[in-house]
């Protein structure tokens, strides 16, 4: 008797620190919603121009770091680590609360970006993918149905898997979550800040 008290005990706290857990989850996005609103976003270029001619939308930011290919292939952090630490605080908090495992060391978010069916190129394997902001629609499409990924994390192999953005009405931000294998080659050859699994 006194062991299945334990148990219930034990369960009941789980129960509670799993919806602390999510309730800090949310709580994470809400910020972070509430910060991308006042934000600069970049629109320096458009990565999906050219391959994906009729996407609409050009403002992106990126946390990580990226190659530099004109002084030694060096990785270099990217501008939206540099100009806003803040947010990449709350990108690192929201994988470890919700995906702490995953190995990535890029984050890109996407502002009102509307892309048409297709694969990703540049990352390798999984993805995580959620959207914040205040809209309506702006669902992922893929072949095999409409997700909802306003808040909800969803793990995805965008580089196997065909997918677009549904249409939407209002500020929708895509975050997405990646791993690039060509900045693992540069640091296993020249050394640098990345560590696996987080954001430098």
């Amino acid at each position: 008797m006194g062991s299945l008290v334990v148990k219930f005990a034990l369960f009941q706290l789980l129960t509670v620190l799993t919806g602390i857990c999510y309730q800090y989850l949310y709580i994470c996005m809400d910020i972070l919603e509430e910060k991308l609103k006042t934000t600069k976003f970049f629109k320096n270029h458009n990565p999906r121009a050219g391959k994906y001619k009729e996407a609409e939308g050009d403002e992106f930011l990126y946390f990580g770091s990226y190659v530099e290919r004109r002084w030694g292939y060096g990785l270099l952090p990217c501008r939206g680590s540099k100009e806003y630490p803040d947010i990449e605080k709350l990108l690192h908090d929201i994988a470890l609360e919700r995906f702490h495992d995953f190995k990535y060391n890029r984050v890109q978010i996407n502002k009102n970006v509307k892309t048409p069916r297709h694969r990703d190129a540049n990352n390798s394997g999984d993805s995580y993918i959620f959207t914040v902001g205040d809209f309506t629609g702006g669902n992922l499409g893929t072949d095999d149905g409409s997700i909802d990924i306003y808040h909800k994390p969803l793990k995805f192999d965008g580089s196997l898997n065909w997918h677009w953005t549904e249409p939407f009405e209002g500020d929708r931000y895509c975050v997405i979550y990646y791993y690039n294998p060509q900045e693992e080659k540069t640091t296993k050859k020249n050394g640098s800040i990345l560590q696996n699994g987080s954001i430098c």
